[in-house]
C-alpha cells in the first residue's frame, strides 16, 4: 500500500512530501538552512529513499537538494527547462540571491512531459506545467494523486507569476491544463494538502487564474 507523509514547510521552506512504496521518492526539498531536520524527518519516515524530484528551480523547494543527496545518495530529477539553473546553484533565477538563502550546485536528471517515473503500485506522470517558471512540473499519480508545486494550491490558489522565468499566460494554460485530469488528492508546495476534492480546488484556482 502507498503512504504519502508530508513534511510541512517552516516559514519559506516549502512542503516536502515522501511518497512510500517499493521505491521511496521525495518530493521538493525544502531549504538548505533546514536541512538536518529534513534529513533527520525523513529518516523516520523512510531510511532509504530513492528518489529526490524538484517541482521547480526556487531555493525554497531546492535549497536541501544538496545535503538530501548527500545524506541518501539519492537520484534528483528536475523538469528539464529548470534542471540547467539547479545544477548550477543560479543564484538569481532561482532566488537564491534576493532571499539571502544558501544554494549548492547538484546532479539533476531532467524530466520532459510524458515522462513516468515507477514507484511500484504508483506512477507518477511528468505534466509541464509552466508559469510559476519555465521549467515547473506537476506529478500526477494513477490514484488521482498531484503534487502541484507552486502552479495550484489549496482553496483556488495559484502560485506567483512575476519572479524570473515566470509567466502569466504559461501559469493560465497550466492551471486550466490541470482542470482537466481527475485530481483525487492535492498536494501543493505550500500550504494544506486536499485528500478528497483536489479537483474543486483546482476548477478555483481556474476561476482565480482568470481574473488577473
Amino acid at each position: 500500500m502507498v503512504k504519502i507523509v508530508q513534511i510541512p514547510g517552516i516559514g519559506l521552506s516549502s512542503n516536502i512530501y515522501v511518497i512510500i512504496d517499493e521505491k521511496t521518492a521525495v518530493i521538493d526539498a525544502g531549504i538548505h538552512e533546514i536541512s538536518q531536520d529534513t534529513v533527520e524527518a525523513i529518516e523516520e519516515i523512510a531510511p532509504r529513499p530513492d528518489y529526490l524530484i524538484l517541482t521547480h528551480r526556487h531555493v525554497d523547494h531546492i535549497g536541501g537538494s544538496r545535503a538530501l543527496k548527500d545524506a541518501f545518495g539519492m537520484r534528483v530529477f528536475a523538469g528539464e527547462k529548470d534542471a540547467k539553473a539547479i545544477e548550477s546553484a543560479d543564484p538569481l533565477s532561482t532566488g537564491a540571491e534576493d532571499f539571502g538563502l544558501s544554494l549548492f550546485p547538484v546532479d539533476v536528471q531532467p524530466l520532459k512531459d510524458g515522462d513516468v517515473i515507477n514507484l511500484g503500485e504508483m506512477q507518477l506522470t511528468v505534466l509541464e506545467t509552466p508559469g510559476h517558471t519555465i521549467g515547473s512540473i506537476s506529478l500526477y499519480g494513477n490514484n488521482g494523486e498531484l503534487f502541484s508545486g507552486d502552479t495550484v494550491f489549496a482553496d483556488g490558489g495559484i502560485g506567483r507569476w512575476d519572479l524570473p522565468t515566470g509567466d502569466y499566460s504559461m501559469l493560465r494554460e497550466s492551471v486550466e491544463r490541470l482542470g482537466s485530469f481527475d485530481v483525487i488528492s492535492l498536494y501543493p508546495g505550500h500550504g494544506r494538502y486536499i485528500l478528497k476534492d483536489g479537483k474543486r480546488h483546482i476548477e478555483m484556482a481556474m476561476r482565480a487564474v482568470r481574473y488577473y
